[in-house]
């Protein structure tokens, strides 16, 4: 469940960080302004066995009741796995 703080949403398990299984242990919403236009941005840490993944261009979909958000966009490697940041993509206009 997410939480409220700072005008944002979070969520966060230790749980799933710890699974072998894995999934979603941190997720954060806010609501971000680019050139006028209100964006959700979303943030997500996810745990899981990714060691088989060698290509850099990747698809993410989140449903958001009945709203759908879809971004492709090439990810980079770090230490820990796999990265997108914002200023890596800049948004469709809508």
């Amino acid at each position: 469940m997410l939480a409220k703080a700072h005008g944002r949403y979070f969520f966060r398990s230790g749980e799933v960080r710890r699974s072998e299984v894995g999934g979603i242990y941190a997720a954060g919403v806010r609501v971000r302004k680019f050139k006028g236009v209100s964006y959700l941005v979303f943030r997500l840490r996810v745990h899981g066995d990714f060691s088989l993944a060698t290509l850099t261009r990747r698809s993410t979909g989140v449903f958001v009741g009945d709203n759908v958000a879809e971004l492709t966009a090439d990810w980079r490697r770090n230490g820990d796995g796999w990265q997108l940041n914002a200023k890596d993509y800049t948004p469709a206009a809508p």
